[in-house]
């Protein structure tokens, strides 16, 4: 999505000597599809799971937004700090949601490892009670 917003920023702006830049690298694409795949990887319920499969098809909805955002043409070059500030493309929404559900996953994924952990703990004290 970024080339198009880039293309739409760059037909307006490129005149004043403004460009939007490169855009993020496929390195960089890879490491936020580990980031958000390792929490569904490491999960050890089914309940988790099917959270991670809600949270990327929330996501990829998002996603398909972009699809009529990211060529808007931008309504100014610059700002009163003299810089660029996005707000026509939804690509600095996008990656807020982004962020946003990166943490939700691991935040998930702790809770599911510790309600695992505690049902592992108090398994081992009840066998050890029955010793007795």
């Amino acid at each position: 999505m970024q080339p198009i917003a880039a293309k739409a920023y760059n037909d307006l702006c490129a005149v004043q000597g403004m460009t939007f830049g490169e855009g993020e690298s496929a390195r960089f694409l890879s490491v936020a599809l580990i980031v958000i795949v390792v929490p569904s990887l490491l999960a050890r319920s089914r309940r988790l799971t099917i959270a991670n499969a809600i949270i990327g098809g929330l996501m990829l909805l998002k996603a398909c937004s972009l699809l009529s955002t990211a060529s808007d043409m931008p309504y100014e070059c610059f700002t009163s700090q003299g810089t660029y500030e996005d707000n026509t493309s939804g690509l600095v929404d996008f990656e807020a949601c982004f962020t946003l559900a990166a943490i939700l996953s691991y935040i998930l994924l702790l809770l599911d490892w510790g309600i695992w952990l505690l049902k592992k703990a108090l398994a081992f004290v009840r066998r050890g009670m029955r010793a007795c």
